[in-house]
């Protein structure tokens, strides 16, 4: 006879086929209390390389890297979710062919009508895309950061306004003011420090710039 669990959770996945079958962008899936996955959708097959035949019956951790499996992480989602009706992480998982991806995932426990938890429902996203966006921003930050910091030019950075944002050495060496005398002032009274010819009147800008042009 049928564990009256797996028929209430495979009663749940006929349900819920149709609808899990339409998310072919995310792996979307039921797991049992154990954490042994009892449905399989589309988005899951496309995305973890298993089809259901391969897949049903296995124990969820078999997407965790060996190191997640070795501390214990597979548990402590399922524990997690238990315990606060949900769980969300992210961290790389592995494919089929071995191969990693990073992920984000959302477990939610399923209950029967006396709050006792029955199984799982957990979604699986890659994210792999946007964290490489991230961290190319990240990289691009960086290498402009740099580039400011030592370059022997002088660079000012200024909003439409005119207000100053930040100033490198290389202009706090030109003008001879540390930068947060530059941050009192606007863009323009900078081009007045360096313009003696300038025909803005002297009390337009700050004190400390006026003593440039005197």
């Amino acid at each position: 006879m049928q564990n009256p669990q797996y028929w209430q959770l495979d009663h749940y996945a006929g349900l819920l086929g149709p609808f899990l079958n339409q998310l072919r962008d995310y792996a979307l899936y039921i797991l049992d209390t154990e954490g042994y996955i009892r449905s399989w959708n589309e988005g899951a097959e496309q995305l973890k390389g298993y089809t259901a035949r391969e897949i049903l019956g296995k124990h969820f951790s078999i997407f965790y890297t060996p190191e997640d499996r070795a501390a214990g992480k597979p548990a402590q989602a399922l524990a997690a979710a238990a315990r606060e009706g949900s769980f969300q992480a992210e961290g790389e998982r592995l494919r089929a062919d071995g191969t990693r991806f990073c992920a984000a995932i959302h477990i939610s426990t399923l209950r029967d009508g006396a709050g006792q938890a029955r199984g799982f429902v957990k979604l699986t996203r890659d994210i792999s895309a946007a964290k490489a966006a991230e961290a190319a921003l990240r990289e691009s930050e960086a290498r402009f950061r740099a580039l400011f910091e030592h370059s022997n030019d002088a660079i000012v950075l200024a909003l439409l306004d005119g207000q100053v944002l930040s100033v490198n050495p290389a202009a706090c060496r030109l003008f001879g003011y540390a930068e947060q005398e530059f941050l009192r002032c606007k863009r323009d009274d900078i081009i007045d420090m360096g313009d003696p010819a300038s025909s803005r009147p002297a009390t337009s800008a700050p004190a400390w710039a006026r003593r440039w042009r005197s």
